[in-house]
């Protein structure tokens, strides 16, 4: 091969660039030919690019996190049924206690308070149920009455806010 190359050196030379050939490219490489505007325009591209794709990774990142999150707690949970109905339970009780923490109680922060307390301390109920299910995760009447306990404080969330509401309005 290196014989072939060698006897037909001829054929094989290439022609050399056009004159300025070499100027041109480099014009082009270094951007001398683009005005202010169009070397702007590329600059924010360039940004927004980078921007895009940051947030398509946060995204993903993310998304990837919570997946491992909630599969961490499928592994831990004995009772599906449960888990889900729990984790509806507990987002729609947080969000009771955050109204209820910005309700009034015609100015008594001292009220506010010991209703807060007096609703958290029901949480203690539902340790004990939760111990009865690890001894017994069949149990559909342990599980049942775990629901049955987060609709019941939730209804009276309800009532508490709907009373505290109706009193307001009433004493303007």
């Amino acid at each position: 091969m290196d014989d072939f190359i060698r006897k037909n050196a001829d054929h094989f030379k290439t022609e050399e660039p056009p004159e300025g050939h070499f100027d041109r490219f480099y014009d082009k490489l270094t951007g001398a030919g683009k005005t202010g505007k169009t070397r702007m325009m590329t600059v924010l591209l360039r940004v927004a690019a980078v921007l895009v794709i940051g947030l398509f990774m946060t995204a993903v990142l993310y998304k990837g996190i919570t997946t491992y999150h909630s599969a961490l707690k499928e592994d831990n949970c004995p009772n599906k049924e449960l888990c889900e109905a729990e984790d509806f339970y507990s987002r729609q009780v947080e969000k009771y206690y955050n109204r209820i923490e910005k309700m009034p109680f015609n100015n008594d922060p001292k009220t506010r308070e010991e209703v807060l307390k007096e609703l958290r301390e029901m949480d203690d109920q539902v340790a004990v149920m939760k111990e009865d299910l690890k001894q017994n995760p069949n149990d559909e009447r342990v599980v049942h009455s775990i629901i049955n306990y987060y609709q019941d404080k939730i209804d009276l969330m309800d009532m508490i806010i709907v009373r505290t509401t109706t009193s307001k309005s009433t004493m303007l």
